[in-house]
């Protein structure tokens, strides 16, 4: 190659670049090939920023989908499972399992690449001598196996944690939720105390946790560095060649950093086990089914003028001892009101739960017509139903988008119609933007009246075929809760419309009552003046006057 400058040495990289040099003038030839180690250079800093960004992708996505997932679960779940969970429990799963379940995804993902990187040297490896590659393999799953000894306490260590950030969580939620409280009583000191102390034990408990991985890493790499070293002194005694040896040191060199990586993501992994066990507990859970086993075309029930209860006994998991309901048997008649009315305790909202279907009976059955509520389409059932209770909270959001969220597909001015239905307009039209004022977190921003009619707004919205208000009206001034009962009973006509409240006043308009006490009816019937002394002084009595 004449006229070329030679570069030592013979390697590919070096004969392609003098290949190229060949093309151009001796004076561009120094340019040429520094453009073109310059272009590799680029080429391999973009293939490991392609890398960065495949791999950013791989976390952004499946982080998603695993959130998804849990959030779509909890949807799913059935009530009375709900109910049993801790909302802290729950609240940290989403909040923070999550997250580290995407990271230990992550990590399982990189051992699936590193072990892929190490069966190429490994394959290397056995071409130059599958003897001392035999040795090799023999000794590192010794240091596995003593590795994953050491690991056992971050499994443990994680589930600890998890639970710890449990609690932080519930704590987090009083702090937010019990603000009143703490204020009232001058607890701040106090709260925040106890919420350093269990900050403080949470860092600590990760601190052990990170020791105990820092320690890992170090003395695996401590351990296979005298086994490659042991492997290459015995080469040697055992008359393999200096160029032989010299070559697998070097793979073995590169094989190194990808077996630590291997055990320093399968640490990460354990360390992280807690938040995927919590994770796929919840990911575990049965779902509520929606259809049942024998379901007719929802649309083929006819509509109903009665709905009744048959016998119906109810009792919650870890309480089968005792009954929330015990044989009732009512009838709910369609265009008469009827009140339910009892202490706390006495079963009321364990009614509401079964007509909602949120629950099960264990014994006796619920009649729409003549048709068992359980040979009904779950969601289409729902679909008929509107809950107004104190417990069912607006969201943050216009009260446009309130009102919506009781029929997702309502126009603004079905939402107007609700708003006046509720004899709620006045006060909307009132405010700065009307329906697209903003409601506040838990509407603060709101009094209780106000809150009160766009809730019957919201139930109102769906034109529901059965409407239930759930204590509806408790907290009210006078005026409010009478103004709520005067659009109660306007609507009442054509539906069936239940009442559940402990105040005599409430109940006033009912023509019909079921009476609870601890889970057993006391009366269920008409309410007419040969007993409505009896039911005063029966509900009095309840109400402790």
């Amino acid at each position: 190659m004449t006229g070329s400058p030679q570069i030592g040495g013979g390697g590919q990289l070096q004969e392609l670049l003098i290949a190229l040099a060949d093309f151009v003038s001796p004076t561009q030839q120094t340019l040429v090939i520094a453009g073109a180690i310059l272009a590799l250079i680029t080429f391999k800093n973009l293939v490991g920023f392609l890398g960065a960004a495949i791999n950013s992708a791989i976390y952004r996505r499946s982080g998603h989908l695993v959130r998804t997932a849990v959030a779509g679960k909890i949807t799913r779940l059935p009530y009375s499972d709900l109910l049993a969970f801790q909302p802290s429990r729950l609240l940290n799963i989403i909040s923070r399992e999550t997250w580290a379940t995407t990271e230990a995804i992550q990590a399982r993902i990189a051992i699936a690449t590193r072990i892929l990187v190490a069966g190429i040297f490994l394959a290397f490896l056995v071409a130059l001598s599958w003897q001392m590659t035999l040795a090799v393999g023999a000794g590192v799953i010794i240091i596995q196996l003593v590795h994953r000894l050491l690991s056992r306490t971050l499994h443990s260590g994680s589930s600890v944690i998890a639970r710890e950030n449990a609690s932080l969580a519930s704590r987090m939620l009083h702090l937010i939720h019990g603000g009143q409280l703490i204020r009232l009583y001058g607890r701040q000191n106090a709260e925040v105390h106890d919420f350093e102390r269990l900050s403080d034990r949470i860092g600590q408990l990760i601190f052990r946790q990170d020791l105990r991985k820092a320690v890992l890493g170090p003395m695996t790499d401590v351990l296979q560095s005298i086994l490659f070293l042991a492997i290459i002194l015995g080469a040697y005694a055992m008359g393999m060649s200096i160029p032989v040896i010299a070559a697998y040191a070097v793979l073995l060199y590169r094989l190194q950093p990808q077996v630590r990586g291997v055990q320093e993501s399968d640490a990460q992994v354990k360390a992280l086990s807690g938040s995927l066990d919590e994770v796929n507990w919840i990911l575990s859970a049965d779902e509520e089914a929606t259809t049942e086993l024998r379901p007719p075309s929802t649309e083929a029930v006819p509509p109903a003028s009665e709905i009744s209860l048959n016998n119906v006994s109810v009792s919650y998991p870890g309480q089968e001892d005792s009954f929330a309901l015990r044989e009732l048997d009512a009838l709910i008649i369609r265009g008469r009101p009827i009140a339910v009315v009892g202490r706390s305790g006495s079963g009321k909202t364990t009614l509401i739960n079964l007509l909602c279907r949120l629950i099960s009976a264990q014994t006796g059955e619920i009649y729409y017509g003549d048709t068992p509520l359980s040979d009904i389409d779950l969601i289409a059932w729902r679909k008929r139903i509107s809950v107004v209770s104190q417990d069912v909270e607006l969201v943050e959001g216009s009260i446009c988008h309130n009102v919506a969220s009781g029929a997702p597909e309502a126009t603004r001015e079905d939402i107007e119609k609700a708003l006046i239905d509720a004899d709620a307009i006045d006060f909307v039209r009132a405010l700065p933007k009307g329906m697209d004022s903003h409601v506040s977190y838990r509407a603060t921003n709101l009094s209780l009246g106000q809150r009160a009619r766009i809730a019957l707004a919201r139930g109102l919205v769906r034109q529901p075929e059965i409407l239930i208000l759930d204590e509806a009206t408790n907290g009210l001034d006078l005026i409010s809760a009478e103004s709520i009962l005067t659009v109660i009973r306007n609507i009442s006509r054509d539906r069936f419309v239940i009442v559940v409240s402990h105040q005599p006043d409430t109940i006033s308009f009912c023509e019909d009552v079921i009476v609870l006490e601890n889970g057993e009816k006391k009366f269920a019937g008409a309410r007419n003046a040969s007993n409505r002394e009896e039911l005063m002084t029966m509900l009095q009595t309840q109400n402790g006057s």
